[in-house]
């Protein structure tokens, strides 16, 4: 593992067979927390027009539509081994709990009119209700139970 400094004294991981290749340009952090780099490219219409490639992008010579995910979720950890070419769909399945979460599980959702714990998950686009609990322990297992069936190397518990 090889380490590329960004700008604002971050810094990204990368393999060492990459290292070479990367380090021939300067890399910056996006405002999402990507590391990136400028370009330039000469449209026939417009003249010149300016953007950013991301590394992850760049590594897995991901096509406009793919999408790719980090594993650990760290954005910029762009070690191969936690780079991986994914659907939508996938990539929001490896999403962790969202911030606003109070019952401490992914999937878990208190009702406070009864003080119950109802479990969901998303599958096929679809919210699928998987039951009323006492416990958010319990309903996060039915959640865990049911992510492992249909979320596969995709699935994330936080």
């Amino acid at each position: 593992m090889k380490v590329i400094p960004l700008t604002k004294g971050n810094w990204t991981f990368v393999d060492d067979e990459d290292y070479e290749y990367l380090r021939q340009w300067r890399w910056h952090v996006t405002a999402h927390g990507y590391a990136a780099r400028s370009i330039s490219e000469k449209n026939p219409h417009e003249g010149k027009t300016k953007g950013e490639l991301l590394m992850h992008r760049l590594l897995l010579n991901a096509q406009h539509k793919q999408e790719v995910d980090h594993r650990d979720l760290d954005k910029l950890n762009n070690q191969r081994y936690n780079i991986r070419l994914c659907t939508s769909k996938e990539n929001k399945m490896n999403r962790p709990k969202l911030k606003n979460n109070t019952s401490g599980f992914k999937g878990v959702y208190l009702r406070k009119r009864t003080g119950t714990f109802i479990a969901a998950i998303s599958i096929n686009s679809k919210l699928v209700h998987l039951g009323t609990f006492r416990t958010a322990e319990a309903a996060a297992k039915a959640y865990q139970d049911e992510a492992k069936e249909h979320h596969g190397d995709f699935i994330r518990f936080s």
